[in-house]
């Protein structure tokens, strides 16, 4: 149809804008914005070099990990900041590892890590990003539904 939409890739201006939103929480290190930014990089230019039908946005995206990033899953109890417990700490001088999970669930674990900048820890990694492939791994990934 004339009036299809595909993706066309990452939406940059946007982008720029969630970021800056992060950014402005302190929450977050260099190293998470960098790992986060490659995230996007290897996703548009992943997109860009797909053909279109795969890029239709009412079908399945190889794009979606349809898991929410931050806990790698897909359900969330209410309130959940309410019930966050963090486990498994494993400090160091320059980065600490964690788990964290809900009310105590240790079959749901989270691993998570930090670092210090400018004497602040600050979130450098979460477990959900590792869902998300290079540019080659989403190419082997069209490359096997095609088959």
């Amino acid at each position: 149809m004339e009036n299809d939409t595909l993706i066309s890739g990452i939406d940059w201006d946007t982008y720029r804008v969630e970021m800056q939103k992060l950014r402005l929480t302190g929450y977050f290190s260099e190293k998470f914005f960098s790992a986060h930014q490659s995230i996007a990089l290897n996703i548009d230019s992943s997109i860009q070099q797909t053909d279109k039908k795969w890029r239709n946005p009412n079908g399945i995206s190889i794009w979606e990990t349809n898991s929410d990033d931050w806990c790698n899953c897909q359900d969330y109890p209410d309130d959940y900041w309410k019930s966050i417990t963090i486990n498994h700490f494993n400090p160091s001088k320059e980065v600490v590892s964690f788990f964290w999970t809900w009310n105590n669930d240790n079959d749901k674990q989270y691993e998570m890590s930090a670092v210090k900048e400018k004497g602040t820890w600050k979130i450098s990694y979460i477990e959900g990003f590792k869902s998300y492939n290079t540019v080659a791994g989403y190419q082997t990934i069209i490359a096997g539904w095609q088959e």
